[in-house]
């Protein structure tokens, strides 16, 4: 199995896989449709809109994270994370992230952010490059 880059998160003593890849960012497109909108609001971002309509996404306000968004991808996250691993845990639903007390919402956010950050090649991320067979 593909185990490689997969990242795991402690809570209540057991650790869940968690990999944000193109079959969670289906998912994520599927439901949310945007995916720079989710961006925004897994990080807690208000962009500014000018008076005519224009967003612009330099600027913007900062607020708390969507707790929706934060919660279900990373549900999506954490049933990749099990397949690919191959482990035995059940997968929790979005609910358990909202009751668990070990991580701030914020915690969550940064989590699932940083995550899908890189599987969608945000900001800071080394393009691989694959040389063809001879």
């Amino acid at each position: 199995m593909l185990t490689n880059n997969v990242s795991t998160l402690k809570l209540g003593g057991i650790e869940y896989p968690f990999k944000c890849d193109l079959i969670v960012l289906e998912k994520v497109q599927e439901k949310y449709e945007d995916l720079v909108k989710v961006e925004d609001g897994l990080r807690g971002f208000i962009p500014r809109i000018d008076a005519d309509g224009v967003i612009d996404r330099s600027i913007g306000n900062m607020t708390l994270p969507n707790v929706g968004m934060v919660c279900q991808i990373l549900t999506w996250m954490v049933e990749e994370g099990i397949e690919i691993t191959g482990s035995e845990i059940e997968v929790p639903d979005p609910n358990f992230w909202k009751r668990q007390d070990e991580l701030t919402l914020s915690e969550l956010g940064i989590i699932v952010y940083t995550d899908f950050e890189e599987c969608i090649g945000g900001r800071g991320r080394k393009k691989k490059t694959t040389k063809p067979k001879k």
